[in-house]
């Protein structure tokens, strides 16, 4: 019996060593997520003040690479008081409902320029749909400096229904961008 644990205490500690050896914790306080959008054909920038980030990358093997982001919808900001009340309504967030957005993403591929690419699943509004992120990786002390981008379709997700379908008033791509602090 004690043989057993002794092995059972050697796997639990092994793979928990594993498990620290490539959890990546994001520092949400120096890190961003926000967005911009047009309407009438003018920029309109916001964000989300909220949300939790999981990272696990490494430039030299971007394959081994995943992150799960969750959004807390309930704390997005539109611009203006106006628009942060607005996006929170059923034809936009839907917030009361669906509290949360989630991105999970794994594989990483690298291409041209020292960019990188994240294949992922966009969760919004009770949908899942594939979301492709562009980002780049940069050192920062013993940190790196994740930076990117993403084009999201709102309208896939039935954001902005009824009267706000219409594209001429808000566009259809919201370019989503991230600034995340990804310590060791």
């Amino acid at each position: 019996m004690k043989q057993l644990n002794k092995k059972w205490l050697l796997s639990a500690s092994l793979a928990l060593l594993a498990g620290m050896a490539s959890a990546q914790s994001v520092d949400l306080s120096k890190s961003q997520l926000g967005f911009t959008f047009s309407q009438e054909a003018v920029p309109v920038e916001g964000s989300f003040k909220k949300f939790a980030a999981t990272v696990s990358f490494d430039p030299a093997k971007p394959a081994a690479g995943n992150a799960d982001i969750a959004i807390d919808l309930l704390s997005v900001y539109g611009g203006s008081p106006d628009a942060t009340t607005e996006l929170a309504k059923p034809v936009w967030f839907d917030s009361a409902k669906s509290p949360k957005a989630r991105f999970v993403a794994s594989g990483f591929n690298a291409i041209a320029g020292g960019k990188f690419q994240a294949p992922g699943k966009l969760t919004l509004k009770g949908k899942t749909l594939p979301v492709v992120v562009t980002f780049t990786a940069k050192p920062a002390g013993k940190a790196l400096l994740l930076d990117g981008t993403a084009v999201v379709n709102r309208l896939q997700f039935l954001v902005g229904d009824g009267v706000w379908k219409d594209t001429d008033t808000v566009a259809d791509a919201v370019n989503v961008k991230f600034h995340l602090l990804v310590n060791p």
